[in-house]
């Protein structure tokens, strides 16, 4: 079975380093840039709210704020509780600084297409489909931190206001880096391919390769 020749500890280490690198470079952001995010009133559902400031404790911490723009540029908003409009909304800050700053919605997938390369061209893929699914291995460590970012980045005066668990989780942290980290193993394996690139199997995997001899070589051994 391809799974078998999978190197899932490189994907592991390589998705977590994804959304860590995408996290940090929020940081870059400026103070006038993140009150404009925080002042987005449109829903994703496409009702007009007060602004998402004016919904959440104003001592939130910046680091807490950045963590919910970096969520919005995986396309996953923010659940955040309305007293005055009778319920919870979800609502993505980075449509307030989408037009100026769109390519903040490419960090992800740039970082999980690296990633993916990477990871297969530091590693022994020996079967057809083996790159793919080794540069898709990234999701292993992108959806833990995406899934463990929607818990922890919520606000502490209101348990559910904070990135939206489902897609955040799902949508997020399974479709990026199974999508991203795959293409870019693709790429890996060409590059491998084209530049001879080849790998000596590790002694503790030896018996992988006795599996992918036919009886014909067996035979003539």
């Amino acid at each position: 079975m391809v799974f078998t020749y999978v190197r899932w500890k490189r994907g592991l280490v390589a998705g977590v380093a994804c959304y860590l690198a995408g996290y940090l470079a929020m940081f870059t952001l400026r103070p006038g840039t993140v009150r404009r995010a925080m002042a987005t009133t449109t829903a994703t559902t496409g009702h007009r709210l007060p602004p998402l400031a004016a919904s959440v404790p104003s001592d939130v911490p910046r680091w807490k704020v950045l963590a919910w723009l970096w969520h919005g540029s995986l396309f996953s908003p923010m659940a955040t509780h309305y007293p005055a409009m009778g319920g919870t909304w979800n609502v993505n800050p980075m449509a307030g600084i989408a037009d100026t700053h769109w390519y903040l919605f490419a960090l992800a997938p740039a970082h999980l297409f690296v990633a993916g390369f990477v990871v297969v061209l530091v590693s022994w893929t020996p079967k057809p489909r083996c790159e793919f699914y080794t540069g898709a291995t990234t999701v292993l460590g992108f959806f833990l931190c995406c899934y463990a970012g929607s818990v922890y980045f919520c606000t502490d005066q209101v348990p559910t206001d904070g990135p939206d668990l489902l897609t955040s989780a799902y949508r997020a942290g399974l479709l990026y880096p199974v999508a991203f980290g795959g293409l870019g193993g693709l790429l890996g394996k060409r590059v491998k391919s084209y530049f001879g690139i080849t790998h000596e199997i590790p002694p503790e995997e030896l018996w992988k390769y006795d599996n992918l001899r036919t009886d014909e070589e067996r035979r003539w051994e």
